[in-house]
């Protein structure tokens, strides 16, 4: 088998909550997910809850993602 590499798997997106989060959380960050629309749709779905919602890349969160390994 060979051995698994640690590399670079693009941008990722996460829901950030700026006020009182659904967990009652102030500033709750939600997890990381490599498809933006996706992440963009559950930030449309929270801000149509009332919930101040952003979308977040990693890059501006000075992450580098890398694949399992």
């Amino acid at each position: 088998m060979l051995p698994r590499t640690r590399q670079p798997i693009g941008t990722l997106w996460r829901v950030v909550f700026t006020e009182l989060s659904p967990r009652g959380n102030v500033a709750c960050l939600g997890p990381w997910h490599p498809e933006r629309e996706r992440v963009e749709a559950w930030v449309v779905w929270f801000r149509a809850r009332g919930m101040h919602a952003v979308l977040q890349s990693s890059e501006a969160a000075g992450i580098r993602p890398r694949g399992p390994g």
